[in-house]
């Protein structure tokens, strides 16, 4: 299925994030939500669509100072109206990000050539916390 041309590469980032955090889900699914709910506003549409791929969104303030490598993996959206997942950062003040479209290619940007380009910022989460690897103590 197509999914609404608006979404499409919100989606992309999202499912980069949701494939991080490894969790279960189906694109197909979040698709057909898109093209439910695609006269909603923008906002109610990337929570919706946040939440059928199991995470939770936040709205950030969009300032490269708001970045910071313990934050990452984080949804970004351009002036331009790009959108890109921005995954690390270095302490020379470089950025990897992989854009929506580019198959999971790494774009490297500078902090300050970054955020002189930021709108809008998201902060994606799972819902449900990741069980504990060690086991329960008794």
């Amino acid at each position: 299925m197509k999914t609404h041309p608006q979404y499409e590469p919100w989606l992309q980032g999202m499912l980069i994030i949701a494939k991080h955090y490894r969790l279960d889900f189906s694109a197909e699914h979040v698709r057909v939500t898109i093209n439910h709910e695609s006269q909603s506003p923008r906002q109610l549409v990337l929570e919706e669509m946040a939440r059928q791929l199991g995470l939770g969104m936040r709205v950030v303030a969009a300032e490269a100072v708001s970045l910071d490598p313990w934050r990452l993996p984080l949804l970004a959206e351009f002036t331009g109206g790009q959108i890109a997942v921005i995954t690390r950062m270095d302490n020379e003040g470089n950025v990897s990000l992989q854009f929506s479209g580019d198959g999971g290619l790494e774009t490297t940007l500078t902090l300050e050539a970054l955020g002189t380009r930021l709108k809008t910022l998201l902060v994606l989460r799972p819902l449900e916390s990741t069980p504990d690897a060690r086991g329960r103590l008794h």
